[in-house]
């Protein structure tokens, strides 16, 4: 082994040891307000540390692993796909996170010239130094790197330059531990001094504010300067470096758009990215034309009641809610390419058993999610039964079945005008068909049997109180106890065109 995997495994077995002692003895209970404030702040050293060594070998590892012929590339050698993987397998975490860590180390190697077979010189060399001496990790480097690395091609090298050391220099400084050694005006410490006694002062002579008694300076462990400044500082500079902006402001917005999903996580996946702004604008107009729900108030049971606001989600769940409207419609649209033959298709997984008792999970394209959903994609979708047996093979293959076909849709659009929930607005056109007798427990696929339900209300209308019911082919809705005491069933208002269509008749 290297010295540096010597030095590394060393300093591993005692983090290992202390973590144990602290966290299995719970430290963090019995230690004091400054011993917290160390602890934390020399952990966090460690870890910018560890980030730093682990960013320099992804920077490696993705330098080797360029090669054009694939048996040659060092991930490859390693048994992995690619240099993610092989940061993903070498230290256990997640593809996102060994993703920022390769990310972060752009700008920090001097790549290979194609030409000459030199080696370049990195482009951010001030950060390097910052990354090696722990003042800095991955969210750090990447706060700093992103605004400087965007401006690099429209900077002048001298100027750029300029602009690494100097951000280079605001994170070193900003810690006092790196700042005195840098500046040459660290004080000596007097040989019979505790570092201790010095270092963490006790609560009660400590003001907060960086003196030991409020009399005079102290050697209060500092935390290094904050991501959200060192990305002020950055991208100041990358200001300075690009003030007119070569490329017209549309170039950069076409070059930065773009929308990315990330992995399932505790039933959720996260969606970043960045709109145009025409499509942000459209977006926009389907959230109004969705998200505008009246209050409810029912003059038959109770005439002084005051109207009730029966939509307790927040504005983000509303506009997540409408997203998932517009992505539904979209996906049933003839317009779509096909995949495969066929309208874009969401697979669910269920057995049979899960399915009709309501309990156990089921699949969705290889996340598993509750037997609600794939109830409700069930219910608004096209359903193909598969069976297999307990060893997972096929045994028989059902054919597609629509569930309400356009001619059904048309007509329960007529009767219901939108989503049967009162106070709600979502119109028929974004409406899902729902299934009053679920179509599992033999109900049928007739107009009777149909409502037009929002996909909010569709999805979660055995959790939201709403109940609906079916009285000789017209749909009635039932509001929750909080909003109706009396449980009164009632049928939905018409729509006004439906009205005004009845009066004339």
């Amino acid at each position: 082994m290297t010295k540096t995997a010597v030095d590394l495994a060393e300093a591993t077995r005692l983090l290992r040891s202390v973590a144990a002692e602290f966290v299995g003895a719970y430290g963090a209970r019995l230690a004091t307000d400054a011993e917290l404030v160390a602890v934390a702040i020399e952990a966090g050293a460690a870890l910018r540390g560890a980030e730093a060594v682990l960013i320099e070998v992804a920077g490696e590892v993705e330098g080797r692993s360029e090669s054009a012929v694939r048996d040659e590339r060092f991930a490859v050698r390693h048994g992995c796909h690619n240099t993610n993987e092989f940061l993903q397998r070498a230290t256990g975490v997640a593809p996102a996170t060994a993703g920022r860590w390769l990310r972060a180390s752009r700008g920090l190697h001097g790549r290979t010239c194609m030409t000459t077979g030199a080696t370049l010189e990195p482009s951010l060399p001030g950060l390097r130094q910052a990354l090696a001496a722990s003042a800095i990790g991955v969210d750090g480097l990447l706060a700093a790197a992103d605004p400087l690395l965007d401006a690099e091609p429209r900077a002048i090298p001298a100027n750029f330059a300029t602009a690494d050391a100097a951000v280079g220099a605001v994170a070193l400084e900003s810690n006092p531990a790196f700042g005195e050694a840098i500046r040459g005006d660290a004080p000596e410490p007097d040989a019979g001094d505790e570092a201790s006694d010095d270092t963490f002062p006790d609560d009660d002579t400590n003001d907060g504010s960086g003196n030991g008694n409020g009399n005079g300076p102290s050697n209060v462990l500092m935390v290094p300067i904050s991501v959200a400044e060192l990305k002020i500082h950055a991208t100041a500079w990358a200001c300075a470096l690009d003030q007119d902006g070569a490329e017209p402001l549309e170039d950069r917005a076409l070059r930065k758009r773009g929308v990315s999903l990330g992995t399932p996580q505790d039933g959720l996946v996260r969606l970043n990215g960045w709109l145009l702004p025409e499509v942000a604008s459209v977006m926009q107009r389907i959230f109004d034309a969705i998200d505008t729900p009246r209050r409810v108030r029912f003059v038959e049971s109770d005439p002084d009641a005051a109207p009730v606001d029966k939509d307790t989600r927040t504005p983000q769940q509303r506009r997540h809610d409408a997203f998932a409207t517009a992505l539904n419609v979209a996906a049933a649209s003839e317009t779509l390419p096909t995949v495969g033959g066929a309208a874009p298709t969401l697979v669910v997984h269920v057995s049979e058993h899960d399915l009709v008792t309501g309990r156990g999970w089921a699949g969705v394209d290889g996340t598993m999610v509750s037997v609600a959903v794939a109830r409700h994609a069930g219910c608004s979708g096209s359903v193909q039964r598969v069976t297999t047996n307990s060893s997972g093979r096929i045994t028989s293959i059902g054919t597609e079945e629509r569930l309400f076909n356009r001619h059904q849709r048309r007509a329960i659009a007529l009767r219901d005008g939108g989503c049967v929930i009162p106070g709600c607005t979502v119109g028929a056109a974004w409406c899902e068909v729902h299934h009053v007798t679920e179509h599992a427990r033999g109900g049928a696929t007739h107009t009777d049997n149909g409502v037009l339900l929002c996909w909010n209300h569709h999805r979660f209308l055995d959790k939201n109180g709403w109940s609906v019911r079916m009285n000789t082919g017209v749909p009635e809705v039932r509001a929750p106890r909080w909003i109706d005491r009396e449980q009164v069933w009632r049928r939905p208002h018409p729509p006004p065109s439906f009205r005004t269509e009845v009066r004339r008749t």
